[in-house]
This record gives structure tokens, C-alpha cells and sequence, in this order.
């Protein structure tokens, strides 16, 4: 029997978050809806990052393997993003397994970099596919696999990091069962915390293809309804 790739956790300890106090809980609540704006509508949103990038950085390693994800988290764009209008990335998703799932996304996405392009994401732990965008100032990863082993790889080594997320950053979704609100469709949704990264996994029932959507969490000011308020827009 052949063993699953090595998906390790991040070995780095965090202490708890506090329980925010009256005052934040007031502040949190109207500054979601701005946040939420400024991620997919591309203003600036005064993103704090341990590891700054340029603008024209599209993909990090440790988004494409799981394994890297004890590397380190995926670096948030320090650059304002372009309010111009993205050019249509659907050429990208011609002929994929992942242009359902990528559909109701297309008219927000940019620089989306695939498989087949040079220097494109790499195909490692049973990927066929693996096509990587930006929406506003988060990462957008798409990826499908060759089976349903393969994928339960992937998928159960971020449940795990889901269910010890609650503790890091504190309100995180575990894995459900969740309805899109754009296209109707059934799959499975949690949220979870990687290193300094927090992201999202979104894929319908009985697909081999899943999405993640991930900032740092410095930049989302630890921020759930902030990430959820994106997924619910293209879901």
C-alpha cells in the first residue's frame, strides 16, 4: 500500500488569541464590510506583511505544495492593487476540470499562471491540474486531482490544520457542508490557519477539484467574515 505524501502541520506554536473586549467586537463588526470591499474591489488596505513581495509576485511554493506549508505562510501583496479592470482569464480554464468551479470567479480574477506555463505552479502529490489567479489582494489557487485518494490527501491534511485553527485565529470555520450563494451548488467549506496564512478550502460534492483563497492573516486583520464575505460574493 502506497503511504500519502508527507502533509506536515506547521511545527510553529501560537499562543491563543485573547478575547477581544467590547470595544473591539464594535469596531470589528463596521470595519468588516469596508475590508471585505477593499480585498476584491483591488483598493489599498494598508496590508502588513512578514514577507513582503512585489506586485508582480503571483505564486508561493507553499501554496502549490502542501508540504511547504511548514515553510512558512503565503506572502501577502505589499503593492495596491490595480482598480483597472482584470483582462479575462477564462482562456486559462479552456478545457479544464477546474472552469466549473472557476466560473463565477472569471470576471474578478487576474494573472492567473498554470501548469502549462513556464515557471507555472508544479504538478506534485497527484495534481493534473493546478492554476493560480489573484482576486484583489488575496491568492486564488485552483487544483484538480487524478483520484479521490489523491485528493482526500490534500483536502484531509488542511481538515487537520482546520480543526487546530479555532486557537490560532479564533472563529474559524471546521469543515461542513455549505451551499454557494452564486451558483446554488453543494461542497464542502472550512477555514484554516497555516504558519502566518489564513485560508479558505471550497470544493462541490463529488468534485476533484477544490479552491483555496489565502492572505496573510495579518493583512485581513484576522478577519474571518473578511475571507467568508469573498467566497460568499463567487460561490
Amino acid at each position: 500500500m502506497t503511504s500519502p505524501p508527507p502533509f506536515l502541520l506547521s511545527p510553529e506554536n501560537h499562543d491563543p488569541a485573547p478575547a477581544p473586549g467590547p470595544r473591539t467586537w464594535v469596531l470589528a463588526a463596521a470595519g468588516t464590510a469596508l475590508l471585505v470591499a477593499g480585498l476584491v474591489g483591488g483598493y489599498a488596505i494598508g496590508v502588513r506583511s512578514a514577507s513582503a513581495t512585489s506586485s508582480a509576485a503571483v505564486i508561493s511554493p507553499a501554496a502549490e505544495n502542501p508540504a511547504a506549508d511548514s515553510a512558512g505562510p503565503a506572502a501577502a501583496p505589499t503593492a495596491a492593487a490595480s482598480a483597472v479592470t482584470p483582462v479575462d482569464q477564462s482562456a486559462r480554464f479552456t478545457g479544464t476540470e477546474a472552469a466549473v468551479l472557476a466560473e463565477p470567479w472569471l470576471p474578478e480574477i487576474s494573472n492567473c499562471v498554470s501548469d502549462k506555463d513556464n515557471g507555472g505552479p508544479k504538478l506534485e502529490n497527484g495534481r493534473t491540474e493546478a492554476i493560480n489567479c489573484r482576486i484583489g489582494d488575496l491568492q486564488l489557487y485552483f487544483e484538480t486531482f487524478r483520484t479521490a485518494k489523491e485528493f482526500g490527501w490534500t483536502r484531509d491534511y488542511r481538515e487537520q490544520a482546520s480543526r487546530k485553527s479555532r486557537t490560532l485565529v479564533p472563529g474559524a470555520e471546521t469543515p461542513r457542508q455549505k451551499t454557494g450563494t452564486t451558483t446554488g451548488k453543494t461542497g464542502t467549506y472550512f477555514e484554516y490557519v497555516t504558519g502566518q496564512t489564513c485560508g479558505l478550502f471550497w470544493t462541490h460534492a463529488g468534485s476533484l477539484t477544490d479552491l483555496r483563497l489565502e492572505t496573510d492573516c495579518a493583512s485581513i486583520d484576522d478577519s474571518w467574515p473578511a475571507l467568508r464575505g469573498v467566497w460568499n460574493r463567487f460561490s
